[in-house]
């Protein structure tokens, strides 16, 4: 019993101590508008949580989460622009 609450309190420590930021990106088809929030809401059309580990691992590390809700192409660009809100200075090759 100890050592299984050890391993999810390392688990625990491990994963928040990483540097972590979420941005949900919604689309507003009247205004044909992009806006942004920082936080993860499965009601927008892309949430995207980024992990900043260059230090530790060599890598950082994006997820993107889309709501099927939305139509194939929007929920692509949506992920495009959750990237792009994270990462404004990088590219997409």
């Amino acid at each position: 019993m100890t050592r299984y609450l050890f391993v999810i309190l390392l688990f625990y420590l491990v994963y928040t101590s990483v540097a972590r930021d979420v941005v949900t990106a919604y689309y507003d088809p009247q205004a044909q508008q992009w806006s942004y929030a920082s936080v993860e809401d499965p009601s927008g059309v892309a949430t995207a949580v980024f992990f900043s580990e260059l230090n530790t691992t060599g890598w950082d590390r994006l997820y993107v989460r889309t709501n099927p809700s939305y139509s194939n192409e929007l929920q692509a660009h949506a992920a495009g622009e959750c990237h792009n809100a994270k990462n404004p200075t990088s590219k997409i090759n």
